[in-house]
């Protein structure tokens, strides 16, 4: 749609904020530098005054790049869109050799100081917010606590006849997979448990565990099950908790519960 189209060129989701997609980006944090806004707007100009027919391509590429994320959903979509970002750094460099090194002025050399001062900057706050803010802030984006959950029922899975994980946040058995140390050539000749050659979008069988949303109402029925769910599938004070796992931010990632 064309308002899909058009999102890919919101100053916010560019030099600001990002898309919806938290773990497409850091934390205030747009998918370019914003000292990069005066270069790129310079190097459109400049090449736009060349008039060669090499940049005419470039620039048609660059304006069909959002297409594919403009017809689909959840716009704007920087991974969809990927094909831009080889325009933006030409862009920028055109900028920025234009800008900075064809003029010899005194007033050239104080303009490439402050740029490099904007430089130094937005990137000294770029990895201040990546290495301190986002682990915090998106931990649940990025699937913590998946190797908690684990380490903790690994010592636990005898004693039980069933284990039972949340498919809350999407493909859990990756990380069981992962954790386990599991062969992967193992799994690939034991994945077909219903026995037609099809996988479940929403569930997982591997041995004991089963990987699906928690139906509470059901599956708290079972005896000697362990249960590990999302707070928000477990009612407050039900079952017999044993453990609970919390995100970076201190709310509450899993409740680990046996039946």
């Amino acid at each position: 749609t064309a308002k899909g189209y058009f999102d890919h060129w919101n100053p916010d989701f560019l030099f600001l904020h990002g898309d919806g997609g938290r773990q497409h980006h850091a934390v205030n944090m747009g998918m370019l530098y914003l000292w990069e806004l005066p270069f790129i707007l310079a190097g459109i100009y400049i090449l736009l005054k060349k008039r060669n027919k090499r940049i005419i391509i470039l620039l048609l590429m660059f304006a069909i790049a959002p297409i594919p994320s403009a017809i689909t959903t959840g716009t704007p979509h920087p991974v969809r869109a990927i094909l831009m970002a080889p325009a933006f750094s030409i862009f920028t460099s055109v900028g920025v050799y234009f800008l900075l090194f064809r003029s010899r002025k005194l007033l050239n050399k104080v303009f490439i100081v402050a740029c490099l001062t904007a430089f130094i900057f937005n990137f000294i706050y770029y990895i201040h917010q990546y290495y301190v803010h986002t682990p915090i802030a998106y931990g649940d984006f990025w699937q913590y606590g998946h190797k908690e959950a684990f380490a903790y029922v690994k010592p636990l899975e005898e004693n039980y006849d069933k284990i039972i994980f949340t498919y809350a946040y999407d493909q859990p058995y990756i990380y069981y997979l992962f954790y386990n140390k599991i062969d992967p050539a193992w799994y690939q000749k034991n994945w077909n448990y219903l026995g037609n050659g099809e996988v479940e979008r929403m569930r997982r069988v591997i041995g004991k565990y089963e990987f699906k949303k928690i139906e509470w109402g059901k599956d708290s029925k079972f005896t000697n099950t362990l249960l590990i769910g999302a707070p928000s599938e477990i009612p407050q004070g039900n079952g017999s908790l044993l453990k609970t796992i919390y995100f970076p931010d201190g709310s509450i990632a899993f409740k680990i519960l046996e039946t």
